[in-house]
């Protein structure tokens, strides 16, 4: 009897189990294919850059299924396309707990942390994508990227060989990533390896020719070379390709000065300054002291006029300006201007010597004497002082 009364709640607890799946029906054929169309829609939307209207069909694809990782996945893309890193990281996080061995999730994870400056949560992330993916070349990429950074804020740390080891594996399985060899090129310039350097900057030119960063990079190691005439060459390209970066009219104004183009020089300069809306000091700097070797003093003293004015506390623009009066013959306030200039810097002797060359043009001699000899006693003291 008792065996009998077990098999009949059996049977009882079965026919209702039944129809509480009666209840919710199995999803039909007609509905699959219109949960799947929201997630095409939204990959379509994303190829299209779309970004809204691929929040939009992510949106209804995660309502259709809020297990679906594919939905949190192409949200977070979208969020991350449109700037918003917090929507994005929130998104990327869910996708990756419905779905823990995501490696694309894992690397859009890492690529959100390194905006945030965080190297150690990129190399968690990018370790867990190549994990999951091994053949993932923008993998090894970002964490060499993080190792490198992870170097520079902790110079304790050496990740050296470990960011140089993915980048080495990225090339051998992709030899046309220009994104490895740019990397290592920095490594390598890190390192002072510069003859490597060039030959990794060399190869990510030959593959991305109109990435403009990659000139400027490689134009630094000829400069620092002393091969002025290439790092020219380099300078001009990066501009053709990226004209509104005032820094690089100034740099490459620089190197017209070294090889003695001081025409050209003085026209970068200039470019630089308009490039800069005016606020390229550095650049009023450059043309101000070559506009006094060119006989230009009004400029020269206009220009570090607009030093000064920025900041008082400049004495290398207060010397330039008193040189540029002086020039002009103006020696009370070229007199006033060396003396700003000694007060801001007590002990350089050039601005003694040029305010006694001053005191001495103003009739001044027993001043001007003061100075030179305040001038020789600085020259012939010891530069670090013996303890």
């Amino acid at each position: 009897m008792a065996r009998l009364k077990s098999r009949f709640f059996e049977i009882a607890i079965l026919a209702g189990f039944a129809c509480f799946l009666r209840a919710f029906p199995a999803e039909s054929k007609e509905a699959r294919p219109y949960r799947s169309r929201h997630l095409e829609q939204g990959l379509s939307a994303l190829d299209r850059k779309d970004y809204r209207e691929a929040l939009r069909q992510f949106q209804f694809a995660a309502v259709d299924n809020p297990r679906s990782a594919v939905a949190h996945l192409g949200r977070a893309r979208a969020y991350h396309a449109l700037g918003r890193k917090n929507q994005a990281l929130g998104e990327v996080t869910r996708a990756i707990k419905l779905d823990p061995k995501c490696a694309d999730a894992y690397f859009l994870r890492a690529k959100l942390y390194e905006s945030r400056k965080d190297p150690g949560r990129v190399v968690e992330d990018a370790g867990q994508a190549i994990r999951y993916n091994p053949g993932m070349v923008e993998a090894y990429c970002l964490r060499a990227k993080a190792y490198y950074m992870s170097s520079e804020i902790d110079s304790g740390k050496d990740n050296t060989r470990a960011g140089i080891n993915d980048l080495k594996t990225a090339i051998r399985l992709d030899p046309k990533c220009s994104d490895a060899y740019e990397y290592l090129g920095v490594w390598q310039c890190a390192r002072k390896e510069y003859k490597e350097a060039l030959k990794s900057f060399n190869k990510a030119i030959e593959l991305s020719p109109k990435e403009d960063k990659l000139y400027h990079y490689r134009s630094m190691i000829y400069s620092g070379l002393k091969q002025y005439d290439k790092a020219l060459v380099d300078t001009s390209h990066y501009l053709e390709l990226n004209p509104h970066d005032g820094k690089a009219w100034l740099i490459r104004g620089s190197l017209y000065e070294q090889i003695g183009d001081r025409k050209k020089a003085y026209d970068d300069y200039s470019k630089a300054i308009a490039v800069g809306g005016g606020r390229e000091f550095r650049a009023f700097f450059q043309r101000g002291k070559l506009a006094m070797r060119l006989g230009k003093y009004q400029v020269a003293r206009d220009d570090f006029n607009k030093i000064i004015q920025a900041n008082g506390f400049d004495d290398e623009a207060f010397k330039g300006r008193g040189d540029a009066y002086m020039a002009l013959g103006d020696y009370a306030l070229a007199v006033s201007d060396y003396s700003e200039a000694i007060s801001l810097c007590p002990n350089v002797p050039a601005y003694y010597q040029a305010r006694s060359q001053a005191y001495l043009r103003a009739g001044r001699k027993d001043l001007a004497g003061k100075d030179a000899s305040r001038a020789a006693e600085l020259k012939a003291k010891p530069a670090v002082e013996k303890i």
